[in-house]
């Protein structure tokens, strides 16, 4: 059972937008004093932006190469949101997809284990997801008010 389920939740995301620059992921990360618990000599990636906290988890925008994000987002300590890049006339497009099923299902798992009464309804695009959810970390948060330069 748990080798369908990251078979699931790996196959849902290698829908990754490709580019030729970092891209960047939306997630919920355990994290130590501030950083994403994630050892990165083991798991690399670019760079993080912190956005808010929930106990010992935290919300981060990450960057890093399809690879590195896909490998991440296998972690049992991350809850992948959703992956955008820069697109090459709108900055995120694909925060205007519907949110992918085995995101969803990871996501909904993390906020009933948490104690939320919330579950994100199918038809949901990554945009109204990660608003609702990052808002749980930081009341404040907007999606232009935190970013990752590229490397």
């Amino acid at each position: 059972m748990k080798k369908l389920i990251i078979s699931i939740i790996i196959a849902g995301f290698l829908l990754l937008p490709t580019s030729a620059h970092a891209l960047k992921a939306f997630a919920f990360i355990r994290m130590e004093g501030g950083s994403p618990q994630i050892d990165q000599t083991v798991t690399p990636y670019y760079g993080f932006a912190f956005v808010g906290r929930i106990g010992v988890w935290g919300a981060y925008i990450i960057s890093g190469t399809r690879a590195q994000l896909l490998a991440l987002n296998a972690l049992p300590e991350v809850v992948g949101v959703c992956f955008v890049s820069n697109g090459d006339t709108e900055r995120w497009p694909e925060l205007n997809d519907t949110i992918n099923p085995a995101a969803r299902t990871k996501i909904n798992t993390f906020l009933i284990n948490r104690g939320f009464d919330f579950q994100i309804p199918v038809e949901w695009t990554n945009k109204q997801v990660l608003l609702k959810t990052f808002r749980y970390f930081n009341v404040d948060y907007t999606l232009h008010g935190t970013d990752i330069c590229e490397p």
